[in-house]
């Protein structure tokens, strides 16, 4: 399982669980923390797919 893969799991797993919650700080923490890691997500995939000139699709 690959870095993006595992963010966005626990991405999921974190707004789910705030879903759940019932405290309201503690609900925007896990949805503010669960954001995040989305982008974060995000972020690795667009990196693993940009070439070593910085431009996408182009695997050195």
């Amino acid at each position: 399982m690959n870095l993006t893969a595992v963010l966005h799991l626990v991405a999921t797993l974190l707004i789910g669980a705030g879903l759940l919650i019932s405290g309201q700080e503690l609900t925007l923490g896990l949805f503010g923390l669960g954001g995040a890691l989305i982008i974060a997500g995000i972020a690795v995939a667009r990196r693993d797919d940009t070439g070593e000139d910085g431009h996408p699709g182009q695997q050195g």
